[in-house]
């Protein structure tokens, strides 16, 4: 990261996540050192929970990077904000804390982020994070941080698979020393079969389309682990999410090959029609 620490480059996605035995397994079993929750997830006690089990079973603290988010409602109170999710996660300090969404408009009162980032850089100098960034801004948001800001925002969290690929906003911000980090990083497949409120019926799963299907066969792996590994070539950190053990380990077993240059921008060509889930703006 542009501060000299280091990020994993996959974690596990816990928004709608409430299993701890499910995260202990990620950590203790599947080996997962990146663990990604928010405060408007409403699990952060159960993230908590989790990490006290395996602290207690041996693992270190240095071990785990933990990730949580400052949601609108909050923006009154920052260090009040991060000293509750502290609380939850049973934590002295986070390795990352994020400003969740731009939705200063929203908030009561109105808090723009030249008046919200200050705070945040202020729990850094405190100790109760070691790293601070955003989620969900657009280039022009990030570049008018970048104006004032002393502690530089160490990644930008947005939505990003073969579907989504914003390439503006990925060459943004590596050319900024901002590391993309992707959520919903294969577009959430089997969503309309589950049900996902956010899903319109003709939502695409991605684990079905023939291109991805025939890289996937080229490499022996599946089209999920091309997904993901078609996201690190492109310079993201991934967070994916999984429940079950053997899920997290296939989102995990992604280092033992390479997409081409080639590939890449073949699945953006192929898959990359803009649309989003999440981020509608």
């Amino acid at each position: 990261m542009n501060n000299g620490l280091e990020m994993p480059s996959v974690g596990l996605g816990t928004a709608s996540h409430q299993n701890k035995d499910s995260m202990v397994s990620a950590i203790m079993e599947a080996g997962y050192c990146h663990i990604d929750t928010a405060f408007i997830y409403k699990n952060e006690e159960v993230v908590g929970e989790a990490l006290a089990e395996c602290f207690a079973k041996g693992k270190l603290r240095s071990e785990v990077f933990v990730t949580t988010k400052l949601w609108h409602s909050q923006y009154g109170d920052v260090e009040g904000a991060i000293k509750e999710s502290l609380q939850k996660l049973k934590l002295d300090y986070v390795d990352l804390y994020l400003i969740h969404w731009p939705l200063g408009y929203y908030s009561e009162p109105k808090a723009p982020v030249h008046k919200i980032w200050p705070q945040m850089e202020s729990l850094v100098e405190k100790g109760l994070t070691k790293s601070i960034g955003v989620s969900n801004f657009n280039n022009q948001l990030v570049w008018d941080l970048l104006t004032y800001a002393k502690i530089l925002p160490v990644c930008n969290q947005v939505e990003l698979n073969p579907q989504c690929p914003q390439p503006e906003v990925v060459k943004f911000l590596l050319a900024k020393n901002i590391i993309p980090v992707a959520y919903t990083p294969v577009a959430r497949p089997g969503a309309v079969e589950n049900g996902d409120a956010l899903c319109p019926p003709d939502w695409p799963d991605l684990r079905k389309d023939e291109f991805l299907q025939g890289i996937a066969k080229k490499y022996n792996k599946s089209v999920v682990q091309v997904m993901l590994n078609w996201g690190l070539c492109r310079g993201h950190c991934v967070i994916p999410k999984a429940a079950g053990l053997d899920h997290q380990k296939e989102n995990l077993d992604i280092f033992d090959f390479k997409l081409t240059e080639e590939e890449c921008q073949q699945i953006i060509e192929r898959c990359g029609k803009g649309i989003r889930l999440c981020n509608k703006f």
